[in-house]
């Protein structure tokens, strides 16, 4: 794919309640290891989407033994946490709601994150609006995904986008000033 010169990665998903099922009971730490090893194979970013009912132990143990890019916080929420029965004849067995997002920031500033920071970067998920750019950096995140506003709040989108590239964009070298600096240790 790195010949066609088509930028691919993937994004893994080990806590996900919309199938009803409990995934740390279903995929051992071992078996996502060795998912991450085969899609590594294919010489592309690979990152995995957790919910905040994950365990940063299990994170950090498979970080630590396969090229993890990014983990991306949170995964929906699940029905039975929320207390949204509705949901669950409707959507599965989980939601992405403004509740789920905070307690995404709330999981990122509590848990030793300096531990997985140094490992792979850290992505929130969820953002909603352009505020919520600059809480995601606040919260010490890397970067921000916004997937759960496009079908309800498309139009707020490119706002996001411009947000999140100002918030979070390394800025870039100035040449001329390098240059300078350069001369004056000469």
């Amino acid at each position: 794919m790195k010949k066609m010169g088509i930028p691919v990665a993937i994004q893994l998903t080990f806590a996900c309640p919309n199938i009803g099922e409990n995934f740390r009971e279903l995929v051992s730490t071992e078996e996502k290891i060795e998912v991450f090893k085969i899609f590594s194979e294919l010489d592309i970013h690979v990152g995995v989407k957790i919910n905040v009912f994950q365990s940063i132990l299990e994170i950090l143990e498979i970080v630590k033994k396969v090229q993890c890019s990014w983990v991306e916080i949170p995964n929906t929420y699940p029905i039975e946490k929320a207390n949204k029965k509705f949901l669950f004849r409707y959507a599965g067995g989980g939601t992405s709601s403004r509740k789920n997002f905070e307690a995404a920031l709330d999981w990122h500033r509590r848990v030793q994150v300096q531990r997985l920071k140094n490992q792979t970067q850290t992505i929130c998920g969820g953002v909603f609006c352009k505020k919520d750019v600059l809480l995601v950096k606040e919260a010490g995140f890397d970067g921000c995904a916004f997937s759960r506003v496009v079908p309800y709040r498309p139009w707020r989108v490119k706002g996001i986008i411009k947000q999140a590239i100002k918030i979070f964009q390394k800025p870039k070298r100035n040449r001329k000033c390098l240059k300078t600096q350069y001369q004056h240790q000469k």
